[in-house]
């Protein structure tokens, strides 16, 4: 794969293609056979029975007024949201732990006439978890960013000090970790690069070995001379 095509940005529309095969629960009003797909099998519906399916079939059977989705507890609970927010503001080196594409179900569900509006336990309860989203997203990013400034600070410990240093990235979601990406790329690159650099200027500095005298004398071997009779 190409490093152009490998550090490019996914757009909104991949990520949130690719968000739709999270699992998510329904509860069916209808019945329906189990059906088999490339990549999942869907399992039979029974009207009122709790299932869970992917989230682009759970959408489809929503616009069909064929199904109820479940909205899932880190959406739908305000106090969740809330304690979530607040154990991200006072913790400025760990992410907290979140589903990898929660920006992406997050916009789907609260898509309009197209996605799940109605199912949560109010319209005010869907207000106020989607403004405490926003400000969780705002502070994730926040973080991200102080991450990318520390990257230069501890390249020079580095260079100077000759330790090791790591970027803290767990439970960044896909959403975040695809804006990162080519930054991150490109800084690596970049630290490679410098380090190639100073590691061939001093092969290059290095004082070659000057022989002794003893060394490039060349001890003549005996030569055995035979007598005449």
């Amino acid at each position: 794969m190409s490093s152009s095509l490998s550090s490019r940005l996914y757009t909104p529309d991949e990520m949130t293609f690719c968000a739709e095969d999270a699992l998510v629960d329904i509860v069916p009003r209808i019945a329906m056979p189990a059906c088999a797909f490339l990549s999942t099998t869907i399992p039979p519906l029974r009207p009122n029975i709790p299932c869970t399916v992917p989230l682009w079939m759970a959408l489809a059977l929503k616009k069909r007024h064929a199904a109820r989705i479940v909205i899932p507890a880190w959406l739908a609970s305000t106090e969740e949201l809330e304690a979530l927010l607040e154990r991200e503001r006072n913790d400025n080196k760990v992410f907290q732990h979140l589903t990898e594409h929660y920006l992406e179900v997050a916009h789907l569900l609260l898509a309009g006439t197209k996605g799940a509006r109605d199912d949560f336990a109010s319209m005010t309860v869907m207000h106020k978890n989607r403004d405490l989203l926003e400000k969780l997203r705002l502070v994730r990013e926040s973080k991200l960013n102080q991450g990318l400034e520390g990257l230069a600070t501890a390249w020079n410990s580095v260079k100077d000090e000759g330790e090791e240093f790591t970027v803290p990235l767990n439970n960044i979601s896909r959403m975040e970790l695809n804006a990162l990406r080519p930054l991150f790329q490109g800084a690596l690159d970049k630290f490679w690069k410098l380090e190639h650099a100073n590691n061939t200027a001093a092969t290059t500095n290095m004082p070659s070995a000057t022989p002794t005298p003893h060394q490039t004398e060349v001890e003549e071997a005996p030569v055995r001379r035979l007598r005449g009779r």
